[in-house]
């Protein structure tokens, strides 16, 4: 072989590693993707990108949430406020035209790397049987950050019950599942079901993940909600999923949710 046709070789060879690196770096994460459609389940997922798995920085300032009902007025978006008690979680929620638009955005629409909590845009709100919420886990602590905190077992169970408003009504969930699961199987944030056989096994699917033994009967005429947030500890793309049950709701005087003076 000439000197010539060795340096052509070997560049060629060159070409070949570089094109077989691109192709499984795409391999890793199957699901990254910008559009929300690409997952293969009834609910699109909002998929954020692995190098925000652990958004922003610690050291990003703590934004202050205006009041509840000034979010309403500037944005028809915002649909209600969540509230766990002995976190930080104590947020406006939006529901979108799709699940993109609130990871960068938040509840007055401005753009924002913490993005804002919001509701998979398919979900029937407040009514329907299954609603599916997000937020990023930021490394500052806010958004879903403290969700996390579920994953502690004495957390868990002085934090069984926690509040969503959805208009000026206050719905009361007890969490019955806390578990990680790879995001890539989107099976966890159904939210349409064809009859209620279709959802008591959907039910049953996510209590037998729970990382806690499962002590709260549940019905298919039940309603649920599921708290997701990303983690890593098991998974490269990982999230938490947070599920609960309606216990309970009543109308109730929402003027004091939020910074409202």
């Amino acid at each position: 072989m000439t000197k010539t046709n060795k340096i052509i070789a070997v560049f060629i060879c060159a070409i070949m590693l570089v094109t077989f690196a691109a192709c499984r770096g795409n391999d890793i994460n199957p699901n990254m993707s910008a559009d929300p459609s690409a997952n293969n389940s009834g609910s699109p997922f909002p998929i954020v990108p692995i190098d925000n798995f652990d958004g922003g920085d610690e050291k990003d300032p703590i934004a202050t949430p205006l009041p509840y009902s000034r979010y309403r007025s500037m944005n028809s978006d915002v649909c209600g406020w969540i509230t766990i008690d002995d976190t930080i979680i104590n947020y406006p929620i939006a529901q979108g035209k799709d699940n993109d638009y609130y990871l960068k955005h938040d509840a007055a629409k401005d753009t924002s790397k913490q993005g804002c909590i919001f509701v998979d845009y398919e979900c029937k709100v407040p009514d329907g049987r299954s609603i599916v919420m997000f937020g990023h886990n930021m490394k500052n602590g806010t958004m879903f950050a403290n969700l996390i905190n579920y994953t502690d077992k004495e957390f868990y169970n002085a934090h069984r019950v926690f509040y969503i408003y959805f208009g000026d009504t206050r719905y009361t969930y007890k969490v019955v599942s806390v578990y990680t699961v790879d995001g890539g199987n989107p099976k966890f944030m159904r939210v349409d079901f064809a009859n209620d056989d279709e959802f008591a096994a959907y039910q049953n699917d996510m209590m037998s993940l729970s990382m806690y033994p499962v002590d709260t009967e549940i019905k298919p005429t039940d309603k649920m909600v599921t708290l997701v947030t990303c983690n890593r500890a098991n998974y490269q793309n990982g999230r938490l999923a947070v599920h609960a049950v309606l216990i309970e709701k009543e109308n109730c005087d929402t003027s004091s949710l939020g910074n409202a003076k």
